[in-house]
């Protein structure tokens, strides 16, 4: 009896301490949520002051009333919750660090708005006054026209400056100084008027060259200057506080843990305890003691979620341990079904994105061409279009306007969900170029779609950097008997065949869409040349070549040229299987790496 007694007040006491614990941990574990919250608001001020709020008078006008009041007293309530949490904290060398490491970020802040707000903007800070300044000497130099273009002259190389950020501004803007300095030496006789005019230059030069230091010492990019500082500041405090958050993460697992181990493990120690004191004291026990164990199998059969009422009416140590038993059970019971309902939770989360997916698929689906669409240009066609996940990045699109044929086959930034976004915004563009703006030459569509591509995405404004390849066919009667066709790819190529014979143009060497680089400077290039009727021409994403086979081995250019080239003599529906299989084949059991799209068309 006090042994039973011992064991069930033990279980009480551990479940309930390990509970406890798991409590605090929950606790914590949400300020911590909470840091992380604030700590991302942080960062969106931090961007908006540079993206924004340099730019807004009202900034210059109340600055302590705008984002730095919400900056500081974002810092002061991450400092409240850490100092609630501080007795989580076994490492006090980390809490530490991680105040500090937040000081020295709120400093690197209020020191960048120092300096924004003396480099100013428009009427405001030293930019106002060099402003100011400047119109002074332009309102002197009015009088005299060469001096009046020496003023351009500095007020350009001035603007250079602010906008490029480039040092060879600068050596000029102090090469005009110079000539302009000399002139004025020159020019005025009266030393009055010629030290109130010098006095002038200066000033506007020293406020100019004021400027340059504050661009410098905030930084022209995230990477140099106090931009540069409080990027990584806010780097090591995210960092930071990521691993405080995986930390109380892993200690609140290992308390539900510790609380499922405990309980089953005392569960046992306690049945095995009683039975044996069972057996000791009267052996009519081994039949009461015998159903508590078919209830124990049946329990654990049924991974602990089937509370089974024993039938033991008695008042002995065997009636108070069929009792405890039953207690032990319901408990066990509940934590199960918890965890059991949790499961279901996730699983229903992962159908819905599944249908999610599948809806999105028949939506990409029904907006790509289908046979009505080809069988109104081509006498011939097929399209083999295998996406890595449900839906793609890749598409292939025809149009017919004025008696001309396109077709294209595109391939987006990504795969998935961003890539399936992406061409739908490209199909939807290629539509607007062609049948609302009539813009039919390939090369100068493929232009339209880049500057409409980075517009729909504002990649001016922000770090966006999607684009896509695409490889673009126009077809039109030359004469009679021949086509002529016009080509334009953007990092994409054309195959075609004429009488079984393989010709391969390549895009030009730049995408569309995506930050501004050096490849933006190539233009498109437009390549015309004519064909008879019953030519054969295939458009394709880089999936295909890029697909590795069980061996590790990449396809390539060369060999999709064979791969088509061994095909090109058959009947278009022939072809469609047998490159099918092939494709499939070369894959085998290979990860499908990338969307493929081929897409071939055969003219009347």
């Amino acid at each position: 009896m006090l042994v039973n007694l011992l064991a069930t007040v033990s279980v009480l006491l551990v479940v309930f301490w390990l509970t406890y614990e798991s409590n605090l941990v929950s606790e914590h574990l949400q300020v911590i949520e909470s840091i992380s919250l604030k700590t991302k608001q942080l960062s969106i001020l931090e961007k908006e002051l540079l993206l924004d709020a340099t730019i807004n008078e009202a900034f210059y006008i109340n600055p302590g009333e705008t984002i730095v009041k919400e900056y500081n007293d974002l810092c002061l309530a991450i400092k409240q919750k850490l100092t609630a949490s501080e007795s989580f904290f076994e490492d006090k060398l980390l809490l530490s660090s991680i105040d500090s490491n937040l000081n020295t970020r709120a400093a690197f802040f209020n020191e960048l708005v120092a300096k924004v707000l003396e480099r100013g903007f428009k009427g405001y800070g030293t930019e106002g006054q060099m402003r100011e300044l400047a119109h002074l000497i332009e309102e002197r130099a009015i009088a005299e026209d060469r001096q009046e273009v020496m003023v351009l002259m500095l007020r350009r190389h001035e603007k250079d400056f602010l906008i490029r950020k480039e040092n060879i501004y600068i050596e000029r803007f102090n090469a005009e100084f110079s000539n302009f300095e000399s002139h004025i030496e020159l020019t005025y006789p009266n030393d009055s008027l010629k030290a109130t005019y010098s006095t002038l230059l200066r000033n506007y030069r020293s406020k100019f060259l004021r400027i340059v230091e504050l661009e410098y010492e905030i930084g022209h990019t995230s990477r140099t200057g106090l931009r540069q500082r409080l990027a990584q500041e806010a780097a090591l405090f995210d960092k930071s506080i990521n691993n405080v958050r995986k930390m109380a993460i892993d200690k609140s697992l290992n308390a539900q843990r510790n609380i499922r181990i405990a309980i089953i493990t005392i569960f046992l120690i306690t049945l095995a305890n009683n039975l044996f004191l069972g057996w000791l004291l009267n052996k009519n026990v081994a039949r009461p003691v015998q159903v508590l164990s078919v209830i124990i199998h049946e329990f654990v059969k049924s991974r602990f979620s089937k509370v089974i009422q024993p039938d033991i009416m008695r008042e002995d140590e065997v009636g108070r341990l069929s009792k405890d038993f039953l207690y032990m059970q319901k408990h066990i019971s509940d934590s199960f079904l918890e965890l059991s309902a949790q499961s279901e939770q996730i699983a229903k989360t992962q159908k819905e994105l599944y249908d999610s997916m599948r809806y999105a698929q028949t939506i990409q689906e029904a907006i790509l061409p289908d046979n009505d669409d080809f069988a109104l240009l081509f006498s011939e066609y097929f399209a083999i279009y295998k996406p890595k996940n449900l839906v793609s990045g890749d598409f292939y699109w025809v149009y017919r306007r004025k008696k001309r044929s396109f077709w294209a086959v595109g391939d987006c930034t990504g795969h998935g969900v961003p890539g399936a976004l992406m061409s739908m915004i490209s199909l939807s563009l290629l539509n607007k170029i062609v049948g609302q703006n009539k813009i039919y030459e390939p090369a100068a569509i493929l232009e339209m779609l880049h500057d409409e591509l980075r517009s729909a995405l504002h990649q001016e404004q922000n770090k966006n950097n999607d684009g896509l390849e695409l490889a673009l066919c126009c077809a039109e009667w030359h004469t009679e008997n021949e086509f002529k066709i016009q080509f334009a790819g953007a990092k994409s190529n054309l195959i075609y065949f004429v009488e079984g014979v393989p010709t391969k143009l390549r895009g030009t060497k730049r995408t569309i869409g995506g930050k501004r680089s050096r490849s933006h400077d190539k233009v498109f290039e437009n390549q015309t040349f004519i064909v008879p009727p019953q030519s054969t021409f295939y458009l394709y994403s880089d999936g295909i070549a890029d697909q590795h086979n069980e061996e590790n081995k990449k396809l390539g250019s060369y060999g999709l040229l064979e791969l088509i080239q061994q095909y090109a003599t058959l009947d278009i529906p022939t072809q469609h299987a047998e490159l099918s299989a092939a494709i499939e084949a070369y894959i085998g059991n290979q990860t499908q790496r990338d969307d493929i799209t081929l897409l071939s068309v055969r003219l009347y």
